[in-house]
């Protein structure tokens, strides 16, 4: 049995639903409203809704939480004064919906970090629950409202049981992109646009090769070229892959590189046969894609794609999962 233990890194803001003791009952009336994080105190949106979204600030729609469900938000605006940082909390504790919010300053050039992690067997759970789950959270990796999501492949240090990487990462874009998913849920309209790039030498900064330590992977001191950069390299002792988001808020830049580490073995076939003792490349990718274009880790054990868990020889991620798919469509999702 192979375990792995990967430290965790996440600085991100998110959106995370806690669940709570049902409501007695449920109409047919579905949820819609607006919220603008410039006004502080809280706001009925709805009364007695099931489901729909919400428009914060006039361009993001927020999935509402079903009933018996309380969803907090953190959200990054450009107001006059300088950045501002809106917790939204929404409530559907009962049959009302109700939003409220609390302001604050936030720093002026947006930083996140993440990576994978994993403290259980080498092989997943048989047991699958990610449609089962509507976790989701949202991370600082804004790219909606841009014309495409563009990225380079930096074929640098890749590993010879990985030759064939770009053809598992191109599929794990499209799985987002076409809403791929294991839960038969209809797929929608979205604006996600993606374009590969070709191949690079900048490389996909990382704070070093490997860097010092597991703080140092995505450094505020990291070289930007605004380039989507994915690639290979070392990284901390535990960690399989990870992303680093730059973006300054109110601006079009942004530089989300993603590195797989090169400490370990990997699958890189089309098929889900023959794999043994190592990490499913398009099961890591799709992850850490989700990553890229916005979204930050769903709740541990609930078994999204977007769940901070990595398992070896695990193929279930190749395909989106209730959560995830209730994340992505909050962001890019067409009406």
């Amino acid at each position: 049995m192979f375990n792995s233990k990967i430290l965790s890194i996440v600085v991100a803001v998110g959106i995370a639903c806690t669940l709570l003791s049902p409501a007695d009952a449920k109409s047919s009336h579905v949820c819609s409203g607006e919220f603008s994080t410039q006004t502080e105190g809280i706001e009925k949106v709805d009364q007695e809704c099931v489901e729909g979204t919400i428009l914060i600030d006039g361009n993001v729609r927020v999935n509402a939480p079903e009933q018996g469900m309380i969803s907090e938000v953190s959200w990054i605006t450009n107001g006059e004064e300088g950045n501002i940082k809106s917790e939204i909390r929404i409530d559907h504790s009962h049959s009302a919906l109700n939003v409220s919010t609390d302001i604050g300053q936030a720093e002026n050039n947006i930083k996140s970090s993440y990576s994978i992690l994993s403290d259980g067997p080498y092989s997943g759970s048989a047991v699958d629950n990610g449609c089962n789950s509507t976790s989701y959270a949202f991370g600082k990796s804004i790219f909606r409202g841009t014309p495409s999501v563009d990225w380079y492949y930096n074929s640098t240090s890749e590993p010879s049981n990985a030759s064939h990487s770009i053809y598992r990462i191109g599929a794990a874009f499209v799985t987002w992109k076409s809403e791929t998913n294991r839960c038969n849920l209809a797929s929608g309209r979205n604006a996600l646009s993606t374009n590969y790039q070709g191949l690079t030498s900048a490389p996909e900064s990382m704070g070093g090769n490997p860097p010092v330590n597991s703080i140092a992977v995505c450094p505020s001191t990291r070289a930007l070229d605004w380039k989507n950069v994915i690639g290979w390299g070392l990284l901390p002792e535990g960690v399989v892959a990870a992303t680093c988001v730059d973006f300054p808020v109110g601006e079009a830049k942004r530089d989300a590189d993603i590195r797989f580490s090169t400490n370990y073995n990997w699958f890189d076939s089309a098929t889900a046969s023959g794999c043994a003792q190592a990490f499913d490349l398009q099961d890591i990718a799709t992850h850490e894609i989700g990553h890229m274009i916005g979204l930050a880790h769903s709740a541990t054990g609930t078994d999204q794609v977007m769940n901070p868990n990595a398992f070896g020889c695990n193929f279930q991620n190749r395909r989106l999962a209730r959560g995830d798919l209730a994340g992505f469509t909050a962001l890019w999702g067409v009406n």
